[in-house]
């Protein structure tokens, strides 16, 4: 019989919902209903193999016969295993340091290991249509992005090595064409926009993990925006949960664990209560 998600039962994240998780990331939630097992790596963001977040992937995936990954921030549009994400995860690790934090290094370890995976995330043009359906608006959207993506850089401590005009450049570029948008934005637009709704200048040192945290009331629209986009993906990854246990009785999931801490009403409704384990 079909296991069946009810993806209402998603959490927005709030400071509250942080406070009853049982332990700091990274920690496993292993899930088993008759025999269908479900292993949620609440992750820690990680770059470093050596991180609590890297050693508990690979001990999960090489102690417990999983048959299917779920991995964040790849379009689930991809298909299983899609080879250009395999190749991008095999060129990283070098000294130890993966850009692509730890879903390139679940990645690679999936594919020495010949296990299948895919990814969890929606299409962008899903997510850009819902948040205009929200009442944000178009630069909201690109704006937050760009945000995200230079504070994702400076955690992977790869800022010394780009160009913020040009990064800003191909980020427009780059949503233009994916979005089919007929709009144009220069640096100093986002600049202005930052300092509008995020009450204060954009500066590099000022882009802290708070900036763009999912709050949903929060006093940022960076933290509004990616709240919004946070229930959007933790709705459409819990699908995703569902369509793999069609095929599949030992499923993994690799996600940032905030997105553990929203997704788990709705996982613990179908699954029942975890077993929690840390390293």
């Amino acid at each position: 019989m079909p296991l069946n998600f009810n993806k209402s039962l998603v959490l927005p994240w709030s400071n509250e919902l942080s406070q009853k998780e049982p332990f700091e990331y990274p920690f496993l939630a292993t899930y088993n209903n008759e025999n269908k097992f479900l292993h949620y790596v609440a992750a820690l963001h990680s770059t470093d193999e050596e991180s609590e977040t890297f050693k508990l992937i690979e001990q999960t995936i090489k102690k417990n016969s999983i048959d299917f990954i779920i991995v964040e921030g790849v379009p689930n549009s991809r298909g299983e295993s899609p080879l250009s994400f395999i190749d991008w995860a095999k060129k990283q690790g070098e000294n130890g340091k993966y850009q692509g934090f730890e879903t390139a290094f679940t990645i690679k370890t999936s594919a020495s290991l010949n296990i299948s995976f895919i990814g969890g995330e929606p299409k962008e043009i899903y997510i850009y249509n819902e948040l205009l359906n929200h009442e944000f608006k178009t630069e909201d959207y690109i704006f937050y992005t760009f945000t995200q993506q230079i504070f994702q850089a400076k955690e992977a401590r790869i800022l010394d090595t780009l160009s913020i005009e040009k990064e800003f450049k191909d980020h427009i570029d780059s949503k233009v064409s994916l979005l089919d948008l007929d709009v144009s934005y220069s640096l100093s637009d986002f600049h202005e926009w930052f300092e509008l709704n995020n009450l204060k200048e954009f500066s590099i040192g000022g882009l802290i993990p708070e900036t763009c945290a999912p709050y949903v009331s929060g006093d940022l629209l960076t933290q509004r925006v990616s709240s919004a986009i946070c229930i959007l993906r933790d709705q459409y990854t819990i699908s995703v949960i569902e369509e793999a246990f069609k095929e599949n009785n030992n499923v993994m999931i690799v996600y940032g664990g905030s997105h553990w801490s929203t997704q788990k009403q709705s996982i613990e409704n179908t699954l029942g209560i975890p077993e929690f384990k840390k390293l």
